[in-house]
């Protein structure tokens, strides 16, 4: 299993590294992204292609999953390319803190109005 690092495919850019220290490989990769994508891309005579979808299901609340997509292609030089698609998925979950501040805001509310 090879790992494409953030750094190259998060941004867009190439990453080489070694199959055996025989071959050399270059990883391309564009920037993450939502929506569709889809990358072809040949071994050996046989054309392969990919599809992904990226997702966002956040709440308004800003809870939930954010999942982004990035079309990568993997050069082997003389054996060919294969196509590859990262994926980043994001779970958001609302902090701790923020909800202690929301609370003890409704509970300033609640004695003010009280007050008066």
């Amino acid at each position: 299993m090879l790992e494409i690092p953030l750094s190259v495919v998060g941004f867009g850019g190439t990453a080489t590294t070694h199959i055996l220290s025989l071959v050399d490989i270059h990883i391309v990769g564009s920037p993450y992204q939502l929506g569709m994508v889809t990358v072809m891309g040949g071994l050996n005579g046989t054309v392969h292609t990919l599809v992904a979808t990226g997702v966002d299901d956040r709440t308004p609340g800003g809870k939930g999953t954010l999942v982004l997509v990035s079309p990568t292609t993997v050069d082997m030089g003389a054996l060919g390319s294969l196509p590859s698609i990262a994926t980043l998925t994001l779970e958001y979950v609302p902090e701790p803190g923020t909800l202690l501040l929301l609370g003890t805001g409704l509970v300033a509310l609640g004695r003010a109005a009280r007050r008066r």
